[in-house]
């Protein structure tokens, strides 16, 4: 049996390995680090509105090992082809063009509606995209995923 010294080294180990294993496949550019299985891939946040209870709102992360963590409480997790298909989406995202396109018309939140606000978690920087300053299309992806994965719809 491992102690749990010993456990740490040998999982600190088998990451560098994998890490080295993936950066020589070319995978990752030299010198970078994988981001950890459980770190988060994109965080949706729905604010604005007023509910019975007070202000409306929703929030889920979808982490990169499949595990969603909802303000609703519900338990989820993805399955392996939509997770791999949103990491594909976020990846090959054209952020730059994504970002070019504002928002016209009087934010919903102004109206008693909802900002849809995605935080995508890719390089050093995380990518915002929110609906009152950018045109969001549903149906483009990599929203479309996410939408499918947390409501079932679009996706």
């Amino acid at each position: 049996m491992l102690t749990p010294i010993r456990s740490l080294t040998v999982q600190l180990l088998l990451a560098g390995a994998l890490a080295a294993a993936v950066a020589a496949c070319g995978l990752l550019p030299p010198g970078a680090v994988p981001e950890p299985l459980n770190s988060v891939l994109v965080t949706y946040e729905a604010a604005g509105g007023e509910c019975p209870e007070g202000p409306c709102g929703f929030r889920a992360e979808i982490r990169r090992d499949g595990t969603v963590t909802r303000s609703d409480g519900v338990e989820q997790t993805v399955d392996a082809p939509s997770l791999a298909r949103l990491v594909e989406q976020v990846g090959a995202a054209d952020w730059d063009a994504i970002l070019a396109t504002p928002f016209e018309g009087e934010c919903p939140r102004n109206v008693d509606g909802q900002e849809s606000i995605y935080t995508f978690h890719v390089g050093p920087e995380p990518v915002v995209v929110a609906s009152c300053t950018v045109a969001v299309d549903p149906q483009q992806e990599p929203f479309r995923t996410v939408q499918g994965i947390l409501f079932g719809v679009g996706g």
